[in-house]
């Protein structure tokens, strides 16, 4: 752990904690940089200064983060990060099939509640976007934002693949199937989702083939 963190989480008797989110949108080549509270900070990112704040005028506030756990799986894992969008053209954008695989990384830090200024920060998670989930109520709309881990590749026999209407018509010209696929009802499993083959028996043989808490308030 970074070590004025480390000191911070140990010594202080008052802790003030945020977590920043870094979307780093391909299809527009621009980032979406958030802070879970009310707040600006500006946040050393890849050697540069970064502000995330707490609303982007276009995709919102966050709603909410998964819990981060170290673990040895099997498959590859994955965290969802909830934003609530200020319009349904942010929605949209999210959803555009060049945004699959977009960086996507998660941090918590300690800031000064009397200066502003961040005291130590920690990467809790660096991945890449896999499918928007659109939810929609009387009184809003959110998006979930499932990524998975920038090392699911080691989980994949077909990494580069994408499920979405424009790699399908790179192997299929003008086969248009995903772009009328608007039945919600039918769970696809793809990225961190996907499940593991089934067997099928060889003929004669016998063998066979969600929520981190906010800061500023809560």
């Amino acid at each position: 752990m970074d070590a004025a963190l480390l000191s911070r989480l140990t010594n202080s008797p008052v802790i003030r904690i945020f977590h920043a989110v870094r979307i780093e949108l391909q299809s527009t080549g621009t980032s979406i940089n958030l802070i879970d509270g009310s707040a600006s900070l500006a946040l050393l990112v890849d050697g540069q200064q970064v502000t995330f704040k707490g609303s982007d005028p276009t995709f919102g506030v966050i709603g909410g983060i998964d819990q981060i756990n170290e673990q040895i799986a099997s498959e590859a894992p994955s965290v969802s990060v909830s934003l609530m969008p200020a319009s349904a053209n942010a929605i949209g954008e999210l959803s555009q099939p060049d945004n699959q695989g977009s960086p996507v990384r998660i941090w918590m830090g300690s800031v000064d509640d009397l200066t502003g200024i961040v005291i130590g920060m920690e990467l809790l998670w660096s991945g890449r976007l896999d499918t928007v989930v659109t939810s929609i109520q009387a009184n809003g709309q959110s998006c979930e934002l499932v990524t998975v881990s920038a090392y699911d590749r080691l989980f994949s026999v077909n990494e580069g693949e994408a499920l979405n209407s424009k790699w399908h018509q790179a192997i299929w010209p003008g086969e248009t199937g995903f772009d009328f696929n608007v039945d919600s009802t039918v769970e696809i499993y793809w990225g961190g989702e996907a499940g593991k083959p089934s067997t099928t028996p060889i003929p004669g043989g016998g063998g066979s083939i969600r929520s981190l808490p906010g800061i500023f308030g809560g």
